[in-house]
């Protein structure tokens, strides 16, 4: 049996998350992310031979036929996270009680739409806290994926947070807990769950997620394919924007100035299947449900 494992994930975050992030009003938004990147999805993941972990916010799936588009995903033997019922990114500074109401009712809805229950959790924005550990013990959840442990993105977002505040404009992100991106890259048990951080580069803990693949192509694909063989588990992230682009999609133009959306879906498919590829050649493709099982106790 393979000791090495790779977990591949989407968080599907709605377009109007994103205008929150810019500081602009989400009631402009276009909401294509089920209608144009989870096909896209599907069909990256059919091309790899893996078994993804779809994190969902719950409120999404009253949108059009979002709900259908997300059977397509459990009926494709995708695992189905919780990612929150609103998305709300101070979700570490509210009472306790109301992170485990929101986490609660996310958990409601999308145990429905598995048809089974959900083991797995994602907060808004990377941060997590005690409190919210408290509460996924409480709804009987197995692991965690919420940190990010990587000086060089938090501090380019805390870098966007400042630029945004000094054109008057304000993001809805939040600093959070700055001392996360220190953390331990590596599984392990917090509160009476796992938790399972997204993969970073040794040394640079540059992420491994789609937004690098995107903006810095082939070449770091395969230095993560490089780099990451001999590590036990590589739990690479992506958003469903990933898969969207200016050039292919009705993007609003406000978007513009996030630099992943320029490049070409097709273009950004390419890497991503490359990478996958590459990894799995080292590493057997697991849901997250499934690999949690496989970490020494």
């Amino acid at each position: 049996m393979n000791e090495r494992h790779l977990a591949v994930n989407v968080d599907l975050d709605s377009i109007s998350l994103y205008f929150q992030l810019h500081g602009l009003d989400p009631a402009a938004a276009d909401e294509i992310v089920y209608e144009r990147a989870v096909p896209r999805f599907l069909e990256l993941f059919e091309r790899c031979g893996v078994k993804a972990t779809f994190f969902i916010v719950a409120q999404d799936l009253e949108r059009g036929d979002n709900w259908a588009q997300a059977r397509a995903l459990v009926e494709a033997g995708h695992e189905i996270g919780n990612h929150t019922f609103t998305h709300p990114y101070d979700l570490i500074h509210r009472p306790a009680e109301e992170i485990f109401s929101e986490t609660k009712r996310a958990h409601v809805v999308l145990s429905e739409l598995n048809a089974g229950p959900i083991v797995g959790f994602r907060a808004p924005g990377y941060n997590v806290s005690p409190a919210v550990y408290k509460a996924l013990t409480r709804l009987g959840y197995v692991y965690d994926s919420s940190i990010l442990p990587s000086p060089p993105y938090l501090l380019a977002k805390y870098a966007v947070m400042g630029a945004l505040a000094l054109r008057g404009k304000r993001s809805r992100s939040i600093v959070g807990n700055p001392w996360q991106m220190f953390a331990s890259p590596q599984p392990g048990t917090r509160h009476g769950v796992w938790e399972i951080p997204i993969s970073v580069l040794p040394v640079a803990r540059v992420p491994v997620i789609g937004t690098s693949l995107a903006l810095f192509g082939e070449r770091f694909g395969q230095l993560c394919v490089r780099t990451l063989r001999h590590q036990r588990v590589v739990n690479l992230e992506f958003h469903g924007v990933d898969l969207l682009s200016l050039h292919d999609d009705p993007i609003a133009r406000p978007l513009a100035a996030q630099s992943d959306l320029r490049v070409p879906v097709a273009k950004k498919l390419e890497v991503f299947r490359r990478t996958i590829r590459g990894l799995a050649q080292s590493h057997e493709p697991l849901r997250l449900d499934a690999l949690v099982w496989r970490l020494p106790r």
